[in-house]
């Protein structure tokens, strides 16, 4: 388990996560941070798992929800049961 660093880089953090072989109790750590904090690390994570496959259990899905004319693509990170 790592801790957050609000410090780092969203890539050092993605990187580090992505390493871990089970990262759901670093995710659960996580939890307590501000999101405004955590998702640029989120958001670095699913790219890395957008770009191609890992070691890492966790993986990534998107998904277009349409309202009307509305449309928006949801990029999800998804944890292994």
């Amino acid at each position: 388990m790592i801790p957050f660093d609000r410090f780092a880089s969203p890539q050092n953090q993605a990187e580090h996560l992505l390493a871990l072989k089970d990262p759901l109790p670093t995710l659960e750590r996580w939890l307590s941070e501000k999101p405004e904090s955590l998702a640029p690390a989120l958001h670095e994570t699913v790219a890395r798992l957008s770009a191609g496959p890992t070691a890492s259990p966790l993986t990534q899905s998107r998904l277009d929800v349409s309202f009307g004319e509305r449309t928006n693509r949801l990029d999800l990170l998804l944890l292994p049961c």
